[in-house]
């Protein structure tokens, strides 16, 4: 039913594109004024390779080992993202105003308990008003929607393949499911915006696409496809255009989310393929592949270095990309190589699933405590 368990390097370059997108972005680069949309290329790889991964154990065994697969999914997220939280509010201790400090804490909050989205989604009506750059956990919203979906998509699967185990059902029912999700996108993105963006109902059909995209008919038919590879340069180019082509002032997501979704799928398909001449010749390069390796990492840091840099007016462009660039990469690679990597791939908590469970109900606990434990210090500072 879904794809061959393997790596699959083009899948990292991907991610690289990603990231690159978001990060340049929010570095303040006006050329590339639609690098927003490389989080929903994010939704799409995310629903790709976790169904895949799922599928492919339904297949085997028929069901879902849950608590083995929760765990991974907190030795891969949680420890840096701790490490980001705590370093992020020690800083903002000697940078914000107390007022400002608790504004920061409460997004430490609902992003150690895996709400952001809804949090930012009910205090800020537009994720590119200028007021919602000052809060350096802003970026989060989009991994509380990756860890709504990692909680409630497993125990989907599993219930679909146990009430008919077939491709066809499957496919129906993700399929059914993407549809609904968009629909509501749609409807939501043209009288509640904000709600359409933040919140994970109105995202989840992006993951669908990637769902649907590791289906085994999907990877079959791209293997006999002749044009596959053409494909996948069709769905690159679709995705530079959107990063160039598209500003603030989309109503997004709306239809025009379409684009880099459907240009993420066409990519991920024709990788599938195996052909020579894809994307993949470029996606699978060191550069693309060490980019992608530390994606989650780039990710979580280079938000608070940009609210931080703003703070202490690095005004001169040049010099804000620089200094961004450097603190952002210095402290993405030293946390992978101190604290994402040894974490992942412990063979003491991958030996059993509860260790890793409890690893991550533990972190999640040390998170929501620190954030209580600055945000009542700021209270006081500002009484």
């Amino acid at each position: 039913m879904a794809l061959d368990k393997q790596f699959r390097e083009d899948t990292e370059g991907l991610r690289a594109i990603a990231v690159l997108s978001v990060v340049i972005f929010h570095f303040g680069v006006k050329t590339l004024s639609g690098g927003f949309v490389g989080v929903d290329v994010f939704f799409v790889i995310s629903g790709y390779l976790i169904s895949g991964l799922l599928l492919a154990e339904l297949e085997r065994t028929g069901s879902i080992d849950l608590w083995r697969f929760y765990g991974r999914r907190a030795r891969r997220l949680l420890p840096v993202s701790l490490l980001v939280t705590v370093v992020t509010l020690v800083t903002a201790s000697f940078l914000l105003a107390p007022a400002e400090q608790l504004f920061a804490t409460k997004g430490a909050l609902a992003s150690s308990l895996y709400a952001s989205n809804f949090y930012f989604m009910t205090l800020l009506a537009d994720y590119f008003a200028p007021e919602s750059a000052s809060n350096p956990f802003l970026h989060t919203w989009s991994r509380s929607v990756e860890e709504q979906f990692y909680l409630i998509w497993p125990t989907l699967l599993l219930i679909v393949w146990r009430w008919r185990p077939t491709v066809r059902v499957m496919a129906g029912t993700i399929g059914a499911l993407s549809v609904l999700s968009f629909a509501l996108c749609l409807w939501l993105s043209y009288r509640k915006q904000d709600w359409a963006f933040y919140a994970s109902p109105t995202r989840a059909w992006e993951f669908g696409i990637g769902a649907l995209c590791a289906l085994k008919p999907v990877t079959d038919w791209a293997r006999r496809f002749r044009g596959a590879a053409l494909l996948g340069w069709l769905g690159l180019a679709g995705l530079i255009a959107t990063f160039f082509g598209l500003t603030e002032e989309a109503r997004f997501p709306g239809w025009i989310a379409l684009v880099p979704v459907a240009a993420t799928a066409a990519v991920l398909v024709s990788g599938a393929s195996g052909q020579s001449g894809s994307p993949a010749t470029l996606l699978k390069l060191p550069v693309m592949q060490w980019l992608g390796k530390h994606s989650y990492s780039l990710y979580l840091w280079h938000w608070p270095i940009v609210v931080y840099a703003t703070i202490l007016n690095v005004e001169d462009p040049l010099q804000r990309i620089f200094v961004c660039s450097v603190l952002t990469l210095a402290c993405a690679a030293a946390g992978f190589k101190l604290l994402e990597h040894p974490v992942r791939a412990s063979t003491w908590l991958a030996a059993r699933p509860m260790r890793s469970v409890g690893l991550g109900a533990t972190l999640t606990i040390a998170g929501g405590v620190i954030a209580l434990g600055t945000g009542q210090a700021a209270l006081r500072a500002s009484s």
